[in-house]
């Protein structure tokens, strides 16, 4: 997965696009959102595709596309009008596939990458060598002046690097690759001269042909062979710009009157004077006027991912590792590129984002398999076995990029399709918008959730789909309903159902790939480890995977015949990228139970709740209450009367429970048991108790003698989900008994919990130590998936009656 700084700014920028598509009603701006989200997704890709990679074979990659472009423009030369492309009199020159103001990007944004690899690895001098040439020529018969300014900055930022770290014999042995560059430049300059003016010098010559070769910029047959022949764009590099300066100061207008949310894409367009409109030729104030402030932090935050990786170059030091210099080359590249958008306009093609995707993967990514990169010693081998689903196209097929991708076809466009024709995307109005938008955010939405719950869960997260699904297209369609929004009720009913299909259908045909496959070393306790209908147990007679791919290995790391042999194994499924688990790790992840009878100091610790959830808890708790209250009130009113009426004695029953921090509060309930129930001293509830009165063992199965405690949660006493609070009486007892039990009391205790969804009632003190196990699991994974979890378990709880006494 693609660090944090990366995949926020995508989520910061394309929400701004949408913002700004629902605030302006533009489809434009909608579908450019789409595109940015694509672009997201394919960043999640080529990350999994550079992990995989070491830097020799990324560099290699990056020679054979330079080799690739500069064939193509070659060629394209000698090709049949129409596939070599000139800019006129601005000397600038491409291809059909690699466009003039493009294909210089192809040069500058990949050249730092063969300089780095001219220090580490000089015995591919030639190879360097000829890249370094290709990259250089492609920016000159381009004529950019941004792509000359890029490439000598980046040689100087290598020059600095270089000697910041002393490494001179590195500069002497990149030596040949340099020379080499030089020759080889000039062969390039003089091939596209020559098949220039052989292909084009006939126009000239021959009145029939100047149509033909002029007319793809409506340029004449002279201009075209003048630009054709001269090898570099001497014309526009030694020119400048002022139209941009026209553009720049109305893009400045308009973003200062498109605040906060920016008036959608192409907001900024003009006719500086080249007789079309063009936008700002600055990416950052264009984004700001189009899509608002979200959309302009979203940029900046590409810039800081692009720098923390030179930032972490620079704190190892002058003798860091040899990787630094590829980090600092693709880091740098990225950043120029980012820099480089300050003289161009926003563009949502993948051609523009490619050099930043793959920068920013190569920066974040550091040397792994088939480096061959001189330095690296034994430290950067990886081990001889193979993580299941590590395949190139196992990533891209079961990875959630491809899969959101797909989903997103199936319940967006689909339904779309069948409720407004083919061509739905022709007349994109209001309603059609605010629909798409709800279906696609509601699908994000939903697969995010069922993930995370899943992990909560071993896995299986089939019983979580209907309620996921059907909890938010139900708040999507209250969204829209309320805010007086137009959308298309159809079509969203379709999206759901289609929704519905598509989750099931995803659990069902990849339920074997999902299926996890452990090898087990068969020493000390991992014998509790045992197969499961969503997962396959191995256990190994020697240490090896002998051929066969494992999701993990699950081993005990305390056992005493843990022998070295044994150690070395499972260090070479670490480097091979095979986890490896310890067996009370893997235990707690399938019983949902933390064990509490070997806790150690650094266990405790880490049981400690994230602060700024609890705050957010806090607030999600009294808009709970506020929200139910109106359908819990009347409920209360009910069984307040029903209890009154079945035996003597008041509705309520007040209680001293034991809370946040071991305090004493008062818990309210409705009175399930007959008056005087506890006059010989408090008891736990047993099946078939008799103290419980008729009302109380109907109010008791269906929980709805916890609705006054609604009160506590306002208060502050309690929370709605959390560890259940017990008496004064027996959390004395129990702290005497079990281990850290009084541990559970640095949360507030909830109407509901992951003990009581897991468990049930506990009666005894064996059953109280496995939900005190219960309880610290909770406060270690204290989070709101969690608590999400935990509401759906209650509601099925409460119309089934599991688990109470």
């Amino acid at each position: 997965m693609p660090p944090a700084w990366v995949w926020g700014s995508f989520a910061v920028l394309v929400l701004g696009m949408l913002l700004s598509a629902w605030g302006n009603h533009s489809a434009e701006t909608l579908y450019q959102g789409i595109k940015i989200t694509v672009i997201g997704l394919c960043c999640c890709i080529a990350w999994r595709l550079a992990a995989g990679l070491g830097w020799g074979a990324r560099v290699s990659v990056l020679r054979g596309i330079v080799a690739a472009v500069v064939l193509v423009f070659l060629a394209s030369k000698a090709a049949p009008s129409g596939y070599y492309i000139a800019l006129g009199a601005a000397g600038r020159e491409g291809s059909f596939l690699a466009w003039p103001g493009v294909i210089w990007k192809a040069g500058a944004f990949l050249m730092p990458l063969f300089l780095a690899d001219m220090l580490v690895r000089p015995r591919y001098w030639i190879a360097n060598g000829l890249a370094a040439a290709g990259c250089i020529f492609l920016v000159l018969i381009d004529g950019s002046r941004t792509g000359v300014l890029v490439l000598g900055l980046m040689i100087l930022a290598c020059g600095l690097l270089l000697a910041w770290r002393r490494d001179w014999a590195a500069l002497s042995g990149a030596r040949p690759a340099l020379l080499l560059c030089i020759p080889a430049l000039f062969v390039l300059l003089l091939l596209s001269t020559g098949i220039g003016y052989l292909s084009h010098g006939a126009a000239v010559l021959h009145p029939a042909e100047r149509s033909r070769a002029g007319g793809v910029f409506g340029g004449h047959a002279e201009a075209l062979m003048e630009t054709a022949v001269d090898p570099i764009a001497t014309s526009r590099l030694g020119s400048g710009d002022p139209q941009r300066v026209r553009l720049l100061e109305y893009g400045i207008d308009r973003a200062a009157d498109c605040l906060p949310l920016g008036c959608g894409f192409g907001s900024t367009a003009m006719d500086p004077g080249y007789g079309i409109p063009m936008q700002v030729h600055n990416a950052y104030l264009g984004v700001l006027a189009d899509f608002g402030v979200l959309g302009l932090l979203g940029m900046l935050g590409f810039i800081v991912a692009a720098v923390l990786p030179i930032r972490r170059v620079l704190a190892r030091g002058a003798g860091g590792s040899w990787d630094a210099y590829f980090v600092a080359a693709s880091a740098g590249a990225a950043l120029a590129y980012l820099a480089s958008l300050m003289l161009h306009t926003f563009s949502s093609e993948m051609s523009e984002w490619a050099y930043l995707i793959v920068m920013l993967a190569f920066a974040w990514l550091p040397a792994m398999q088939g480096s061959g990169a001189a330095g690296s010693g034994a430290a950067g081998q990886l081990g001889c076995y193979e993580r299941r689903h590590s395949r190139w196209y196992e990533y891209v097929l079961l990875g959630g990029p491809f899969q959101i991708v797909a989903g997103l076809l199936a319940v967006a466009v689909l339904p779309a399709f069948l409720g407004w024709g083919g061509a739905f995307w022709r007349q994109m109005d209001p309603a059609r918008i605010n629909t798409l938008l709800a279906v696609g955010l509601s699908f994000l939405l939903i697969t995010l959730t069922l993930r995370r719950l899943g992990q909560f869960s071993g896995g299986v997260f089939i019983a979580h789909i209907a309620p996921v699904v059907t909890t938010v297209f139900l708040v999507a369609f209250a969204v829209l309903f309320f805010s007086r929004g137009a959308y298309s009720r159809p079509v969203l009913l379709m999206a759901y159902a289609a929704t519905l299909v598509w989750c099931y259908g995803a659990c069902f045909v990849g339920g074997k790939y999902r299926r996890r496959k452990l090898a087990v070393v068969p020493l000390g306790e991992t014998w509790s480890i045992q197969p499961r209908r969503n997962m396959e147990v191995r256990r190994l007679a020697a240490p090896d995977l002998a051929g066969v791919r494992y999701d993990a290995v699950v081993a005990d790391l305390e056992a005493e015949g843990l022998a070295p042999y044994w150690e070395r194994f499972l260090a070479q499924c670490i480097l091979s990228h095979i986890p490896v688990f310890h067996v009370r790790q893997m235990r707690e992840n399938l019983t949902g139970r933390v064990e509490i009878e070997h806790l150690s100091e650094n266990d405790v610790g880490a049981l400690l709740p994230s602060p700024l959830y609890s705050v957010c808890k806090r607030l999600i708790d009294i808009a709970g209450v506020l929200v139910v209250v109106p359908v819990a009130v009347p409920l209360m009113l009910l069984t307040a009367l029903a209890v009154r009426l079945d035996s003597p004695g008041p509705a309520l029953f007040v209680q001293s429970r034991v809370g946040l921090g071991g305090r004493d509060f008062r818990i309210f309930k409705f009175r399930s048991m007959t008056v005087g129930a506890e006059s010989n001293g408090a008891r736990l509830a047993c099946k078939d108790d008799g103290r419980i009165t008729r009302v109380g063992h109907f109010i008791r199965n269906t929980r709805l003698d916890e609705l006054p405690q609604l009160w506590n949660v306002l208060k502050g006493d309690m929370s709605l989900i959390g560890p259940r609070p017990e008496q004064r009486e027996f959390v004395d007892r129990f702290d005497a008994e079990i281990p850290f039990y009084i541990y559970r009391h640095v949360v507030r205790p909830g109407i509901t919990g992951w003990a009581q969804v897991m468990q049930g009632y506990a009666g005894d003190a064996d059953a109280t130590r496995v939900k005190i196990q219960h309880d610290f699991y909770y406060i270690k994974h204290f989070s709101l998936w969690l608590d999400i979890l935990i509401v759906f378990k209650t509601v099925r709880i409460v119309l089934t009656g599991w688990g109470a006494r």
